[in-house]
């Protein structure tokens, strides 16, 4: 598909093949930072995402340059009213080089992510993470409101306070990998959602928890639940990122600690 950028070049838009990856990823850091190496070769992986297939990255290309890009994430969704398990179209990584920009070449191929969803008769939502809504939200997407950031304040922070004692990922990944595992999958809450299988979740949530320098507390009681803390740059504004827990009494008590 090609399509004319002014008078002298043209566009072509298609997937983006295997051996162009590399190409993809170069964009992708340009845009975006080299802030998180690795962060988007995960994304071609089968670690990270497991139900990839060929054409989920489309680019657009000029005078033979890879100068836009987007990529489908196929995340499975778990309904936490009645188990079923849902395909959902993650949309990431829209980037397009500066000089290229306000072109309408991330928006073509969004339109032709849309429609590579819609013809697969696979997908059952599509879901993204944006600040920019307008440029969403006129192809179908529309807003939600999700939960407001728990914060709290936690001076001179501690790994032992009160008795109770805090991991790293790391650590916690080294010692407990099967029990957080098992509490992830078992106990979904709202607004979060089961990443089938188990290697979604070590890849994507683990990965990034470790990236983020997290600190995690299990509640190793008869109903094991978990709770994380994210450590930001100013150690006065300490957040809850993520809790699991099997039922609200468990929930109370590790919210509380």
């Amino acid at each position: 598909m090609t399509s004319s950028i002014n008078e002298n070049k043209s566009v072509i838009y298609r997937p983006i093949e295997k051996h162009e990856r590399k190409q993809a990823l170069d964009l992708w850091y340009c845009v975006f930072g080299g802030d998180n190496p690795g962060c988007f070769e995960r994304d071609f992986t089968f670690e990270a995402s497991p139900e990839y297939q060929e054409g989920d990255s489309i680019g657009a290309w000029c005078d033979g340059q890879l100068v836009s890009a987007i990529h489908i994430r196929r995340i499975k969704l778990q309904s936490r009213d009645d188990g079923i398990k849902y395909l959902c179209g993650g949309m990431s990584n829209v980037a397009t080089l500066e000089k290229y920009r306000n072109q309408g070449l991330s928006r073509h191929l969004l339109r032709l992510g849309i429609e590579r969803m819609e013809r697969s008769n696979e997908f059952d939502l599509s879901m993204l993470g944006t600040g920019q809504y307008k440029h969403y939200s006129v192809l179908g997407w529309e807003q939600i409101r999700v939960p407001d950031t728990v914060i709290i304040q936690w001076k001179n922070f501690d790994a032992i306070i009160n008795g109770i004692q805090w991991y790293s990922s790391s650590e916690i990944f080294a010692s407990d990998r099967e029990l957080m595992l098992d509490i992830h999958a078992n106990y979904p809450r709202e607004y979060q959602f089961d990443r089938s299988p188990s290697t979604m979740f070590e890849h994507c949530i683990g990965w990034n928890w470790q990236l983020h320098k997290v600190i995690i507390y299990i509640h190793r009681e008869k109903e094991p639940g978990y709770i994380v803390i994210g450590k930001p740059d100013n150690i006065n504004e300490i957040y809850i990122s993520e809790w699991r827990a099997p039922n609200a009494d468990v929930e109370e008590k590790i919210l509380k600690i």
